[in-house]
């Protein structure tokens, strides 16, 4: 089964310099009072956040009298209602929300990340990834900056997906590249032998990756 047919997703377009915190209201997004607390540009993406997180809600079946709050966890991931599974996310002017019943959908991450420069990829590289993993994209057409954004996005991806099941943070260095296919716009991650099997856990993921203008989006899908 192709979990990926049965995904909601939504998408908007933002600019931060036209946040002002009246909009909670105005869209009845629930304002937490962490996030009350917390500077502009934190809140306005928190807006947006929800907002597409409330849409997709919206288009998996409920009504707007019965939408549930999405509230915010113990390491600020989004608490999703009982029997779904979702990832939100944004970069400076997109946000991404993806959603799905987990009787289809056993694993959901996404990321959507803008091209970084040359400088600030050389910066974080070795935040990131090792010069082999770098050289997979690299050595199939990708430019170091882009190389770095890509397998930062996919990391990110997965990241999102494994924590509900893991329940706790772990690095980048989890999991590498092992091979990417530019045709299918896939990339296949493995399990680092450093990193704790748990739940399960696969040896390999797969993540899908797309490229919009000056940004990648990235997703990692499982289905039952």
């Amino acid at each position: 089964m192709d979990a990926s047919q049965f995904i909601h997703f939504v998408s908007c377009e933002f600019n931060l310099d036209n946040y002002h915190p009246e909009q909670f209201d105005r869209l009845k997004i629930f304002l937490p009072e962490e996030i009350r607390r917390s500077v502009a540009k934190r809140q306005a993406e928190f807006l947006v956040g929800r907002f597409v997180a409330t849409k997709a809600l919206l288009r998996s079946g409920f009504v707007d009298s019965s939408t549930p709050i999405i509230a915010i966890g113990k390491n600020r991931e989004p608490i999703w209602p009982n029997g779904y599974v979702g990832s939100i996310t944004h970069n400076k002017n997109t946000a991404i929300c993806a959603i799905d019943n987990i009787e289809t959908t056993s694993l959901l991450g996404i990321d959507v990340e803008t091209i970084l420069d040359d400088e600030t990829a050389s910066e974080i590289a070795s935040q990131i990834h090792d010069e082999v993993e770098k050289f997979v994209l690299v050595d199939n057409g990708f430019t170091s900056n882009q190389a770095t954004t890509l397998i930062f996005s996919a990391k990110e991806a997965i990241f999102k997906a494994l924590y509900p099941i893991v329940q706790e943070f772990f690095g980048f260095e989890s999991f590498r590249v092992k091979y990417i296919d530019i045709h299918r716009q896939i990339i296949t991650f493995t399990m680092s032998v450093t990193f704790p099997y748990k739940s399960k856990l696969q040896e390999n993921y797969i993540i899908h990756y797309q490229r919009n203008k000056d940004q990648f989006l990235t997703s990692l899908i499982v289905g039952r």
